[in-house]
């Protein structure tokens, strides 16, 4: 087979990273209250469990890779996504629910880590094209999972990402794998660690509000009565502006523009819901989306100038486990908080996050 064709198998694949789980990532938590029953720190557990597997395989497995084993680990991690979410519509027990939500989460680190890898060493084009097609995933899973919520509920959601991660699995093994030589030297250089450190803290931030919104803004507009199709729909202008801003980001001209400002939008997107009740939901995602739209495209510019080794993955990967552990712990420190205080005070805290990392690194970054 040609290369040419591996590539758009491997585009295929991609596609089915991201979007099975996204087909019902933004109702997990109500329907973790709602029809398993869970406790708010079980509903923060399962909104951590994606994150869990990260922590500990990211970094080894950007290590490991070679372009010889990226594409059969994508395939493994895609088929253990299909059946994860299968195996979540089988239980209504909220323990057996989260180890499967674990279980999701080895997939996601093995297929996001393989993905990048194998893109990367393509080239720098093909990590421009990856990247787009995750985005585009993002952007038209709350679409379709609103559509497969409507047809059969969330036993739908899963079965359709499941479907969709076999075939992106079994697409990949009628590939020929490709055995490029390159330099995976394991050795990470770095101009100033300091700086490298403060980009982490600042991806930590982001990634710490991000799994508060997604976690906690369900449940809020769950409790003012907002269904969970309606739910996704509000998650829709998340995703968009996700898209969008990406989309210009890679042009030139823009890729220079500053990052921190765009920190500021989380306290602002929650002080909106605060003032203007659910009338400002859809003005607040937009906001919300900003950090995540931005930090990471614009921090990895100035990253490229830090990092001197010549394999530039090991180093994203520390880079990207910063995102994960923010995103682990963000729902299990704020669900205590949620219980005595509402959906919105964790949401609130979690903003202020973002804006305070900005300060630090704004005053101590060099460069």
């Amino acid at each position: 087979m040609s290369s040419k064709y591996n590539l758009l198998i491997f585009y295929f694949a991609a596609f089915s990273i991201l979007t099975p789980i996204n087909l019902s990532l933004p109702i997990i938590p109500v329907y973790a209250k709602e029809n398993l029953f869970a406790s708010p720190f079980l509903i923060g557990l399962i909104s951590s469990a994606i994150a869990f597997p990260s922590l500990i395989m990211r970094f080894p497995l950007s290590a490991l890779l070679s372009s010889f084993s990226s594409q059969r680990i994508l395939s493994l991690g895609l088929l253990i996504s299909s059946i994860s979410l299968f195996l979540q519509t089988l239980t209504s027990n909220p323990i057996e629910f989260l180890i499967y939500r674990i279980l999701l989460g080895v997939s996601y680190s093995l297929t996001t880590t393989a993905g990048l890898t194998y893109a990367t060493l393509k080239g720098e084009e093909i990590v421009l094209r990856y990247t787009l097609i995750l985005s585009i995933g993002l952007l038209v899973s709350p679409m379709l999972g609103s559509l497969l919520l409507k047809e059969g509920g969330m036993q739908a959601t899963f079965l359709g990402g499941a479907l969709m991660a076999l075939l992106g699995s079994f697409s990949l093994l009628i590939t020929r794998e490709e055995n490029q030589v390159r330099d995976l030297s394991r050795e990470i250089k770095l101009r100033s660690t300091r700086t490298f450190l403060l980009f982490c803290l600042g991806f930590f931030s982001v990634g710490y509000f991000y799994n508060a919104v997604y976690t906690f803004l369900p449940l809020y507009a769950s409790s003012i009565g907002l269904s969970k199709d309606t739910i996704l729909i509000l998650f829709q202008y998340y995703v968009l502006m996700i898209v969008i801003i990406r989309i210009f980001l890679n042009y030139p001209k823009f890729s220079k523009v500053s990052y921190e400002p765009f920190l500021l939008a989380p306290v602002l997107s929650i002080l909106l819901i605060y003032f203007l009740g659910t009338t400002a939901l859809p003005y607040a995602m937009v906001l919300a989306s900003l950090p995540h739209s931005t930090y990471y495209p614009l921090a990895a510019n100035r990253l490229r100038k830090i990092v001197l080794s010549k394999n530039k993955l090991v180093a994203n990967s520390l880079f990207l486990t910063s995102w994960d552990i923010g995103t682990f712990v963000s729902p299990i420190i704020l669900s205590p908080i949620s219980i005595s205080y509402g959906y919105l005070a964790p949401l609130l805290i979690a903003s202020i996050l973002p804006p305070a990392i900005g300060v630090v690194m704004h005053r101590m970054v060099e460069g």
